[in-house]
């Protein structure tokens, strides 16, 4: 189950994948003791247009999670910008940091400071997976069902416990 339509994908990949990705969850449920980012990313990096499959980014034994949204307004998701760039922190642990996108805007509906932020995650490891599946869903991605049909939970879960 979940292995004719999810792959596990190498280590540089899993960095570049989140390149101008939408971050649908950040999700403690289904991996113990780990954080799941669930996101919507485009086939074609670096492509306007590009068609959008599903990823799951799994962080291992993580001691740190930090972002700021201080009043910032996310009406359509959190959009990441960049890759994923890394820094090793000792023998076991990495800081993993995303660029994303978390406007604040003013009384005149402005931006009113820099909108782009830092998720950051503190982890041993990091492993990851996406659809096979892609597809074009318009400008504010897939549905849930659509989402599903890409790939469902079970479905990433099964592919992670080989």
């Amino acid at each position: 189950m979940g292995d004719d339509k999810i792959s596990i994908i190498p280590y540089d990949e899993a960095l570049r994948i989140t390149y101008d990705a939408k971050i649908v969850s950040l999700r403690w449920d289904l991996v113990p003791w780990s954080l799941v980012l669930d996101i919507d990313y485009k086939s074609a990096f670096e492509q306007t247009n590009s068609e959008i499959g599903r990823a799951w980014l799994v962080f291992y034994d993580i001691t740190e999670l930090w972002f700021s949204f201080d009043e910032a307004r996310l009406p359509n998701g959190l959009f990441s910008t960049y890759y994923i760039s890394t820094s090793k922190i000792d023998a076991e642990y990495t800081d993993y940091s995303l660029s994303i996108l978390a406007p604040t805007f003013d009384a005149t509906n402005k931006i009113s400071l820099d909108p782009h932020k830092t998720l950051k995650i503190r982890a041993k490891k990091l492993r990851s997976a996406k659809s096979i599946i892609v597809g074009a869903f318009g400008e504010f991605g897939p549905t849930f069902t659509q989402r599903q049909a890409l790939g469902n939970d079970q479905e990433f879960l099964c592919v992670f416990e080989k």
